[in-house]
């Protein structure tokens, strides 16, 4: 079996630690613009999560993050959500607004992505809990 060191195992949590905060950062104002313009605040959640994802797969790449056995566990509910995705770029009667559809969908698919890649102690996931009840 090839394990990594154990310097490795500590750059993981120390970079996925900060990345972590700053995903609690972006739920937390996640549900706060919802009586404002919509569109709007889906292109910066969308590009907000899109970012914290590249900074994570650049972390990944470059030896700084390791990828979780979780994805491979979930990867049927993460197919089935890049199959949706896939499936809203058709255009149907109205081309804006399955763009709109799309991009909130890939919005949503790098959140629960994020969410497995970031979300791997108990610690985590109760810290995850009290920032939905707290923006809640």
């Amino acid at each position: 079996m090839n394990r990594r060191p154990p310097y490795a195992l500590a750059r993981d949590i120390a970079f996925t630690r900060r990345l972590f905060r700053a995903y609690l950062v972006l739920l937390f104002l996640l549900p706060l613009p919802l009586a404002s313009n919509r569109p709007l605040f889906w292109s910066v959640f969308t590009a907000a999560i899109a970012g914290l994802t590249m900074v994570w797969a650049v972390g990944w790449w470059r030896g700084s993050a390791r990828w979780p056995d979780a994805v491979r566990r979930a990867r049927w509910p993460l197919i089935l959500l890049c199959a949706f995705f896939v499936w809203g770029l058709n255009p149907g009667v109205s081309p804006y607004d399955s763009l709109d559809a799309s991009l909130l969908t890939a919005g949503f698919l790098l959140l629960a992505f994020m969410t497995i890649v970031l979300v791997r102690s108990k610690r985590r996931a109760l810290q995850l809990l009290w920032v939905l009840v707290l923006a809640g």
